[in-house]
């Protein structure tokens, strides 16, 4: 009986197990982590990983550094290089990208001071490289680099800080350069224009003010053209040149308007020459030929009509005949050898009495008066005067009614003869 009840129990315990197991493994099922897992990854969207950078320093023997170099993803990315003077003092600093120099590389000299920056991209110069003067600090050196190449304008200074050279460059090669020259006060004098070592370009001069005085254009190291200017730089003259000798237009200038213009040929005189009154109008005219004044000559007065005329032959006068502004003549010369022979007259001028009449009438010889005459507008004699050796010796005064008198030294002064 004992038996009986053990097993009963026994198998109760069993079931009772068996009910209690299956009720686990159900609850096991709904709430699996296989289950949330695919319901976490079927809801959400996955995140890049982020990149890990890092920077680590490298110090030499003596506890300076060296390197700073940056990392990314365990990959460098750049790195900044140092080097010191023996006794200590840093002496240069570079950045690299990719083992290449790239941005600016700092030079100091022993003092701390900077002594040159220089640009570089890939490794290569690009961009400015400036070099500095020791004692000063100032700018000496300006240069423009395109792929390790001189490409613009460089430039060089004094300690001063005064411009001293410029250089144009394309593509490594010299186009032309120009130096600057100073005086003891350290005023600007000179600027002149060189390509190599031969003067091309303007050369130009500056006075104690700054301003500009003479402009002289050089073409492989020839003249072809000289300009000066007053000291507020206003132009007075421009001289052309061919092969170094004075050729072509050559200009004058007064308060800055021309003045006269004349062509020129091997440095002598040559065609045209053409002078002018302040109002711009022609004031005269002439032609030359191999440096001498050749066939007639006009002047006008500065509202245009004509005052003179003359002739000429190899630059020396055959006569001249001078005009008032209603056309009637004034004067008349004639000459030998360029000195004044035969009778020259003067005429009077135009009035309300009328114009045009004798009025002195000189008798010359090799440039020398003989005998002088002077009239009335009515024609009758007013003055008459003898010379030997170009001075006046004796002469008379004559009334309007012919009555003479003996002239003495102080009429001869009064009238300007020499006596």
């Amino acid at each position: 009986m004992r038996n009986i009840v053990l097993r009963s129990a026994v198998v109760i315990m069993i079931i009772a197990a068996s009910g209690c197991a299956s009720t686990t493994k159900e609850n096991t099922e709904l709430e699996s982590p296989k289950t949330k897992k695919d319901i976490s990854k079927s809801n959400s969207v996955s995140l890049p990983k982020a990149p890990k950078t890092t920077t680590k320093k490298i110090y030499g023997a003596n506890g300076e550094l060296d390197y700073v170099i940056s990392y990314k993803d365990g990959v460098i990315t750049n790195k900044k290089d140092f080097t010191y003077f023996e006794s200590g003092e840093l002496n240069i600093e570079t950045f690299y990208v990719n083992d290449l120099k790239e941005g600016v590389e700092s030079t100091y000299n022993i003092y701390g001071d900077i002594s040159k920056t220089e640009e570089y991209k890939k490794g290569k110069k690009n961009g400015k490289t400036i070099i500095y003067h020791t004692l000063t600090g100032q700018i000496g050196l300006d240069h423009n680099y395109k792929n390790d190449q001189f490409q613009g304008i460089q430039k060089s200074y004094s300690s001063s800080g005064n411009i001293e050279n410029e250089w144009m460059y394309d593509n490594g090669i010299e186009k032309g350069n120009l130096s600057y020259q100073y005086d003891d006060n350290n005023k600007l004098l000179w600027t002149r224009n060189y390509i190599g070592d031969v003067q091309s370009g303007i050369t130009k001069k500056y006075n104690s003010n700054g301003v500009v005085v003479t402009k002289t254009m050089f073409n492989n190291g020839v003249i072809e053209r000289y300009t000066t200017y007053d000291d507020k730089g206003t132009i007075e003259s421009e001289d052309n040149y061919i092969n170094g000798v004075r050729a072509g237009v050559q200009k004058v200038f007064e308060n800055g308007n021309l003045k006269a213009v004349v062509g020129m040929k091997n440095d002598k005189f040559e065609g045209e020459y053409k002078k002018y009154h302040s109002n711009g109008n022609l004031m005269a005219e002439n032609q030359y030929k191999n440096d001498e004044i050749v066939g007639l000559g006009y002047g006008y007065f500065d509202t245009g009509e004509l005052s003179w005329e003359a002739k000429y032959i190899d630059g020396q006068f055959l006569w001249f005949k001078g005009y008032n502004k209603s056309g009637l003549l004034t004067n008349k010369f004639t000459y030998k050898n360029n000195l004044k022979t035969g009778y020259n007259r003067e005429f009077f001028e135009l009035d309300a009495k009328g114009g045009g009449e004798l009025s002195w009438e000189t008798l010359y010889n090799n440039g020398k008066r003989i005998t002088t005459k002077q009239y009335y507008r009515s024609g009758s004699l007013s003055k008459e005067i003898e010379f030997k050796d170009g001075k006046a010796v004796r002469g008379f005064n004559y009334t309007f009614k012919g009555k003479k008198t003996n002239m003495t030294n102080a009429h001869f002064h009064n009238l300007g003869f020499e006596y």
